[in-house]
């Protein structure tokens, strides 16, 4: 046999079959930038929402360096920062708090800070620089603004501030300005290096005590590997011991993308697939059908010496030249609807301001994008392929690949549309199976969509995130910019006094580091113990949490409950009245310290201590819903206990006056103009002072919902349309393939209507089983893919529902009927005669 090794050849035959099948060019094309845009939508979708994310936890941790030591000593920054796992690092020192009566309600802090110690906590001066003269400041605008100062470099300012517990005021020069953050309740003022070493003579002190902050420096570090900054952390901690003279190291949470409810890959890994799974269905049925149709060429070809690779290469080719087309197409709408997507995807996370969306133009959307679509249509085009290879040149030229001629018995029985139309289906099974896939796909994802509608339960979600009308707080995203101590009795005095208030809830916070007695160190001892023996903790914070133990002390939260609060407050049994609570000699303890026990029981003797101490008798063990208490846990320590006082006692024992959260509910109707004053209001006095709505909570609770619904839209939308090409490309191609068989039909009496008939029972014949797969086997399948995915949610109970598929019935019914009808009527413009003829 004659082998033809021209490459030059083998192109030239197989741009000759593309300019034969112009028809399946266009669908192949179709289908490859429909492919290739849910791919490109995905990606580019993904990474603009970990960039908008990451950069929305930046501001919420107001840093955005790798990891952060601080609280450090001179002897320790310089130790630390020689470590070889810093590729780069910055500093600052903590000189004071300015101290301006303007500055009641917004702390912000002097310090000193090179350039990457600015750029770590995104305080960099946009207008002017960094100080460098004795007596030049840098300040944000949020600081001028209460300063009532002009925006201008050059700008005197007056400042008051403490040094060694005495108040100094001094003028200074405005070197340069940032604008604020918002999200930030700590405002920087950055001064120059000559200034702090000449004010800061314990900047280089050997030690600091566990509340002093004067001279103590952070240290901010950038390394190679972000993927590992708990193991380094944890390393630095064993090598320095850190935390030995109080100080503090951690990572920041911004980096950490694979860490629990941080994104959700799950979701994304089974949208790959079901993309991979339809765009294959599609490109496989194009190419199988093309094959078959021109099986007959290429057994000539082979007949003339054409090699099995060179026509796998023929059809490899093919596929080539309508990616090359496709791909391009796909990734330039897919990046934009990408884009597009992403605000919607992000709402729910924007309960401290709007999220500013970062497009994402990174490489590797257009490489991952790209790939995953040519790996798509290889493995889709391989099976035809091989089928061209290894096809006998007689066989090929005799018969027709979907057709098994073999003897078959009589027949007896009533032949019908339906009988017929069976029969059709039967000879080309494998092609009908892959229809009735790509039709059930769209129809699953649309029943799974209708689910999710149905089995958020927003109630649930509400109660424990939006117990009033309206929060008002200092507490931002994380514990590090948030002030616990924010909502001051002036402003109290003032919502209370609106006519349309009718409950203000206070709650009230102090973090102390609490002595154990002998019934706590034991409780905490079996609590760190089955914690350990679980495997809930290990390494450095099992370290840790035994440090505490032999110290025998624990972090907790003193919070006082006026009325309104408590009657929130949640019992593992009946709880008290708040009479019984309010007596002033009993305090409630927070519920199971995750799940592994309390730290005591009603009837235990404590003593709780602020600036004043006094003995309480346990009452009972309670907690209060989320929005209403400390929300971030203990910072240092993992297992922390909250301890509920009335008000009164609260406050005898030296409790802060500002409290940490208020709860206002209003009356009915009048939620939407009270919002506006509540936001204008707090804006004016404190712009660190957070209002969140139950109505903005719901819109959270629900935009996290919609965007699954967004999503399982599209891309239903988008596989219905691939499953439509599917079905007309198959209808079609079927009616040309049996055209003589049909042209046979008519010539022995046989109407074209009874045949029409036919032709419609075969598509129904698709559309029902399609239907009967989506809702049995189909709804099986998504099952586990939800409750693994969404369905961790904890307002998530999953309802099925079919609904959605039989609301699509009657479109699917018309669209059945309508593409045979076409196909034939295009098919019958030819005369029975010629039809005989030409096959």
């Amino acid at each position: 046999m004659i082998k033809v090794d021209s490459k030059k050849t083998v192109h030239s035959v197989a741009n000759r079959f593309m300019k034969v099948n112009k028809g399946r060019n266009l669908i192949a094309i179709i289908a490859i930038i429909m492919t290739t845009v849910m791919f490109t939508s995905l990606f580019s979708a993904l990474l603009s929402m970990m960039k908008s994310t990451q950069q929305q936890e930046f501001r919420m941790n107001v840093n955005q360096s790798h990891i952060t030591a601080e609280n450090l000593t001179y002897k320790k920054f310089t130790e630390v920062a020689k470590d070889e796992k810093i590729a780069a690092f910055g500093c600052s020192i903590m000189i004071s708090q300015l101290v301006n009566e303007q500055f009641v309600n917004s702390a912000t802090e002097m310090r000193y800070a090179d350039k990457k110690g600015a750029e770590a906590v995104l305080c960099t001066p946009t207008q002017g620089r960094m100080p460098e003269k004795y007596d030049e400041i840098a300040l944000s605008t949020i600081t001028l603004d209460i300063l009532d100062l002009p925006r201008k470099v050059g700008t005197k300012v007056k400042l008051q501030y403490t040094l060694g517990g005495k108040k100094v005021s001094q003028m200074f020069v405005l070197s340069g300005y940032w604008k604020g953050d918002p999200l930030s309740t700590v405002q920087n003022a950055w001064v120059s290096k000559a200034f702090c070493q000449d004010k800061m003579s314990k900047a280089a002190a050997p030690s600091l005590g566990e509340k002093e902050t004067e001279g103590a420096y952070t240290l901010y570090i950038w390394c190679e590997d972000t993927f590992h900054l708990t193991d380094i952390v944890n390393e630095m901690e064993k090598k320095y011991h850190i935390s030995d003279t109080y100080g503090r190291i951690y990572s920041n949470s911004a980096y950490d993308i694979f860490a629990e409810d941080s994104f959700p890959f799950d979701s994304v890994l089974v949208l790959l697939l079901i993309i991979f799974a339809s765009g294959y269905l599609i490109i496989y049925n194009i190419f199988r059908i093309s094959v078959n149709n021109d099986i007959r060429t290429y057994g000539l070809l082979k007949n003339i010496g054409t090699t099995g690779r060179q026509l796998k290469s023929i059809v490899r080719r093919q596929a080539l030249t309508l990616s090359v087309i496709g791909i391009p197409l796909g990734l330039a709408i897919g990046y934009f609807i990408g884009l597009a997507m992403t605000p919607y995807l992000l709402s729910d996370n924007s309960a401290m301001g709007v999220i500013t969306v970062q497009p994402s133009i990174n490489p590797l959307i257009f490489i991952a994008s790209a790939s995953f679509a040519a790996l798509t249509i290889y493995i889709g085009c391989q099976m035809p392929a091989r089928i061209v290879a290894k096809v006998s040149p007689v066989d090929a030229v005799r018969i027709n690949l979907e057709e098994k001629h073999k003897k078959s018995g009589k027949k007896t029985g009533k032949i019908t549309p339906f009988t017929m139309a069976f029969s059709n289906m039967k000879r080309s099974w494998k092609r009908a199976v892959l229809v009735v896939i790509s039709l059930a796909l769209p129809m699953t994802l649309l029943n799974a969509s209708y689910s999710l509608t149905k089995s958020f339960d927003y109630d649930q979600f509400l109660n424990i995130y939006a117990s009033y009308d309206f929060d008002v707080s200092g507490i931002t995203n994380s514990a590090y910019s948030s002030n616990m101590h924010a909502v001051s009795p002036e402003f109290i005095d003032e919502v209370t006094a609106q006519k349309d208030t009718e409950k203000v809830a206070l709650i009230y916070n102090d973090n102390i580091t609490y002595p154990l007695d002998d019934k706590g160190y034991e409780n905490l001892k079996k609590i760190i113990d089955q914690a350990e023996k679980e495997k809930y903790i290990n390494g450095y914070e099992l370290e840790k949490e035994k440090k505490y133990l032999e110290n025998r002390e624990a972090v907790a939260h003193v919070m006082g409950l006026n009325r309104e609060a408590y009657e929130k407050m949640k019992f593992i049994e009946e709880g008290p009245s708040y009479e019984e609570f309010a007596k002033g000699d009993y305090v409630i303890v927070s519920d199971l310290v995750q799940g592994f026990g309390t730290f005591y029981d009603p009837g235990d003797k404590i003593t709780l201590e602020l600036e004043k101490g006094k003995e309480y008798t346990v009452l009972a063990i309670g907690w209060m819903p989320y929005d209403l208490t400390y929300r971030f846990g203990a910072i240092e320590t993992i297992f922390d206990c909250s301890f509920y006082l009335p008000v009164s006692e609260y406050t005898a024992l030296g409790g802060s006056r500002n409290a940490m959260m208020a709860g206002i509910d209003v009356k009915d109707g009048k939620e939407k103009a009270y919002d506006q004053w509540l936001t204008q209001r707090t804006k004016e006095i404190r712009p660190s002072l957070y209002v969140e709505s139950r109505l903005s909570v719901l819109d959270q609770c629900r935009g996290f919902a919609e965007k699954y619904y967004m999503i399982l839209g599209l891309l239903s939308a988008v596989l219905f349309v691939i499953g439509l090409l599917n079905f007309f490309n198959t209808s079609s191609v079927t009616i040309m393939a049996r055209r003589r068989e049909l042209a046979l039909l008519e010539a022995v009496g046989q109407t074209q209507k009874q045949i029409r008939k036919m032709l419609i029972t075969e598509g129904l014949i698709y559309l029902l089983t399609a239907v009967l797969l989506a809702d049995t086997a189909g709804m099986a399948i998504a099952r586990p893919m939800i409750l693994n995915t969404v369905g961790r949610a904890f307002f998530f109970n999953y309802h099925p529902s079919l609904a959605a598929s039989f609301v699509c019935l009657p479109l699917m019914a018309l669209i059945a009927v309508v593409v045979p009808i076409y196909n034939y009527r295009r098919m019958s413009k030819e005369a029975i005669v010629e039809r005989l003829r030409n096959d």
